[in-house]
């Protein structure tokens, strides 16, 4: 890499970082349309766990779809801020984050999704818990994706 590639990498790298940071801070959690599920993985992976335990459809076809054990805070149906989603006049400051840490199975989309991707971003729930745990999951996902 020559020089001046490499600066222009380094800006592309700090606007891009930039500008997921300033998502990561301003989002409230769980406002992507499956960010609770992936979240859901990166804890699974924070803890060692690589692929969760199979969820088999009725019609015998698994997806992806996989169960994994979350504290009760980030569960998809604790975490799964429905009171906002598709509500615009309904402020994002309805949900909270429960203070429930018990371990309870969820269900994950991204249950069966390379777990090497989400890497980086477990060492956010190694490292924190619960708010301070996904902004860093945020965060830390965003270094892998400006560097890409």
């Amino acid at each position: 890499m020559l020089g001046s590639d490499r600066r222009i990498w380094t800006a592309v790298f700090i606007v891009v970082l930039g500008t997921i940071t300033c998502w990561a801070v301003a989002a409230p959690y769980f406002s992507g349309p499956d960010e609770a599920s992936h979240d859901a993985r990166v804890w699974s992976i924070s803890r060692g766990v690589l692929l969760g335990a199979d969820l088999t459809g009725a019609d015998g076809q698994q997806g992806g779809n996989r169960i994994v054990e979350v504290p009760r805070w980030l569960a998809l149906s604790e975490a799964d801020p429905h009171c906002f989603k598709a509500e615009p006049d309904v402020p994002a400051s309805c949900t909270t984050l429960s203070v429930d840490t018990t371990t309870v199975e969820t269900p994950t989309t991204a249950g069966a999704q390379l777990p090497f991707t989400y890497l980086p971003s477990a060492l956010g729930f190694v490292v924190a818990d619960r708010g301070p745990g996904l902004l860093l999951v945020r965060v830390l996902g965003g270094v892998l994706t400006a560097a890409l």
